[in-house]
Formats: C-alpha cells, sequence, structure tokens
C-alpha cells in the first residue's frame, strides 16, 4: 500500500530529475524493508501457534530464509567500497 501511493508520485519525479525523486526512493525503500520486517515477524508467529500445520511452518521458514538472504545481500552490496562488513 505504502509503495503503490508512492508509486505515482516517483514515477513522475524521476522522470525530471533524480535528485528530486531521491527522498521518495528512499521512502519507498523504507516500506519496502518494513514490509520485510513485518512478514518475518508473522512467519516466526507461525512457530508460537500450537494449531500451526506442518506445509505452513515449513513455508514460514523458507519465507524467513529468502528475507535473510535479501538482507544478507543489501549489506554486503551496502557496505561496499566503505571497509564495512557485518554478519546477518
Amino acid at each position: 500500500m505504502c509503495r503503490e501511493l508512492l508509486s505515482t508520485e516517483l514515477a513522475a519525479l524521476v522522470g525530471e530529475s533524480y535528485s528530486r525523486a531521491y527522498q521518495d526512493m528512499v521512502r519507498a525503500q523504507q516500506c519496502t524493508e518494513l514490509q520485510e520486517v513485518i512478514q518475518y515477524t508473522m512467519a516466526s508467529d507461525i512457530h508460537t501457534r500450537s494449531c500451526s500445520r506442518l506445509q505452513d511452518v515449513s513455508d514460514a521458514e523458507e519465507r524467513k530464509e529468502l528475507i535473510r538472504n535479501i538482507w544478507r545481500q543489501r549489506i554486503q552490496v551496502g557496505g561496499q567500497g566503505s571497509g564495512f562488513r557485518a554478519e546477518v
């Protein structure tokens, strides 16, 4: 929802100038990361529910691993050239 609201404005701004669109691009990235945190938390919550099916738990673990890999890649790419390396 958050990204959908930004998409129209962002598309117009990028056409005008990158510097004008930058803040909205940052907000869109923040929305994506917030959505990932929510999904990761929801996937973690499946383990606490005693009525969870095995397939649900398996799907949740796959989703969590996918999100962890995305986070690792972001850290690696973001840290290139800065000398910063972090383990996730």
